[in-house]
Parts: structure tokens; sequence; C-alpha cells
């Protein structure tokens, strides 16, 4: 891949949604021990010369093994990732290495977790995902990555915005150019009761859907009905009694749109294979990320 971009920045990342969080709790707080980590992160990362790290823990003041395990830990943890950060940055200095972190959307989270300020400091990107505000554990249909509410919505739905989110870190003290806005390439949907595809509805049943790649065909066949929210700025759609949640080109054109006028650092997608990456849906492969190169750094790309 440098042979054809030699300013590519490559990261490691560490953590994510399956990895629980109660092993980081116990490396942030303990010294002796942030430094092994630290260390071994510096000395992978020269072994292979790639240009930083990606921290994925998911999340600080949490506890659990895994996804399925998390429940609420460590308090302490709010000030001991700010802790860890300081020192990854410190060593990462000398190197100029890049260190990045992905963190959680809802206000709940963010208020238990973060230091927004803190941790803004010594991050040189703060990774936002935001998505998954809505999804099959929900008890009611919504969206999975609203970009802004609906004002007849309750105050938490209101705060479940990729707005609300943004906005809320960068009153809490987060460089807005260190700000990258999370755009899913997957959707969730629903089974509802019949006739009842609003939404809001009551949800009887969740349904991890798939990629954009194969929502986007699925969408296309007959008995789909695709609907605009103008509130939010989203697609959704519905077939019978299922109510589909995801994004498309037109939503994400608003997220790239939102993140020139906030002057935000940029973009991430989860995840890259999420596209249509065979063209399957008549936008060209990987639409969608072409479209974020063309509208955030003016390139054009063709297959």
């Amino acid at each position: 891949m440098r042979k054809k971009n030699p300013h590519l920045s490559i990261l490691i990342s560490v953590g994510g949604g399956s990895d629980g969080s109660s092993k980081y709790s116990e490396m942030a707080r303990d010294p002796a021990k942030r430094r092994t980590f630290i260390h071994s992160v510096v000395d992978f990362l020269s072994s292979h010369s790639l240009n930083g790290m990606d921290l994925d823990w998911e999340f600080p003041t949490m506890a659990g093994n895994d996804a399925g395990d998390r429940h609420e830990g460590r308090l302490e943890d709010k000030h001991d990732y700010v802790t860890l950060l300081k020192e990854l940055k410190e060593a990462f200095h000398p190197h100029n290495y890049i260190l990045s972190a992905a963190l959680t959307s809802g206000k709940w989270s963010i208020d238990r977790a973060y230091d927004i300020a803190g941790v803004s400091r010594y991050l040189d990107y703060i990774l936002l995902m935001t998505y998954d505000y809505k999804g099959p554990w929900s008890h009611k249909t919504g969206h999975n990555a609203p970009l802004y509410p609906n004002p007849a919505d309750s105050l938490e739905d209101r705060q479940s915005t990729t707005q609300f989110t943004i906005e809320y870190f960068i009153k809490g003290g987060a460089d807005p150019k260190k700000i990258i806005l999370g755009v899913p390439l997957y959707g969730y949907g629903w089974t509802v009761a019949s006739g009842d595809t609003r939404i809001g509805a009551p949800a009887v049943k969740g349904i991890e859907l798939g990629t954009y790649g194969e929502i986007c065909q699925m969408v296309k066949k007959p008995g789909y009905q695709v609907h605009w929210d103008d509130h939010a700025q989203v697609p959704y759609a519905i077939h019978g009694n299922t109510f589909i949640t995801y994004d498309n080109l037109r939503s994400v054109q608003k997220k790239l749109d939102f993140v020139l006028n906030h002057h935000l650092g940029g973009a991430m997608v989860w995840e890259v294979n999420g596209d249509d990456f065979h063209n399957h849906c008549g936008d060209g492969k990987f639409p969608n990320m072409k479209l974020m190169m063309k509208v955030l750094n003016h390139v054009a790309v063709h297959d």
C-alpha cells in the first residue's frame, strides 16, 4: 500500500468491542503495567515500521471480559485513562508516532468515562463512534446513526444523535480539528407489530442486518419502501413488518457536509469492507469511500 501512497499512515488498533474492559482497567491503574504496555507498543511500532496506535478501550469505567459481559466498573478509570494517554503521548513524541482513540457516543457513557479536555490534550485524533444509537437491543425502532434530532423526540433520543455527540465533545473542551466523525457502513432491523412501521414503534425482535453493500441490494428488491427522515437526515426502509435503519450515499454526504461546516478533523468508517466493493448497486466500487475522499480530500478515485 505504501508503494502506491508513500504518505500513507498505518496504525495498529488495540482493543475493540469484543475485547472487554477489565484488563485495560487493571493495566491503566498500575504504573509498572502501564510502562510494560507502552514499551511493548513502541517496540512493536518500531519493529514493523508503523506510524502509531489507535486505543480502542471499550470503555473506561466499565468492566467485563467481552462485549456480552459489560457492566459498571471502576470510576477511577476516568483519571487513569488520561494518565495512560499522557504517558503514551510522551513515549510516542520522539518517534513522531500518531496516537488516536475510539470513543463512545452516548452521553451517559461520555460523562462517566471521559475527561474530555484531558483526552483531547493528549490525542492526535478523537475517533467518535457516532453510531449504534439504536440497534437490535433497543425496545423501539429508530436510527442507527441519526445526524440531527427530531424536536418532538424525548430528551434521551435528542441526545442520541451525531450532532449532539460532536457538539458535546466540543463544549467539553475537545479540539474540533482532532474530532473524527464515525460513519457506519452497516445497518440494523426490527420486526414490528403488524402495520406499525413508524419511527419509534415498539420492536418485537431485533435483527443484525448486514453491511451497506448487502443492504443497498436488499432495498432495491420488490416490496421494499425506502424513506428519508427530514429531521435525522438519514434513510430507513420498510418491508412488511420489518423496519430497517442504515446509511446511504445521501446521508453520508450530509455527514461530510457537517464535518466541513464544523471544521472537524475528518471522518472514518466502520468498516471498509462494509462498502459495496463489487458495485452490485450501480454506484461504482467502494462508493462511500470514494465520496469521502472526494469531499474531504478533493481526490477523485477511479475503479
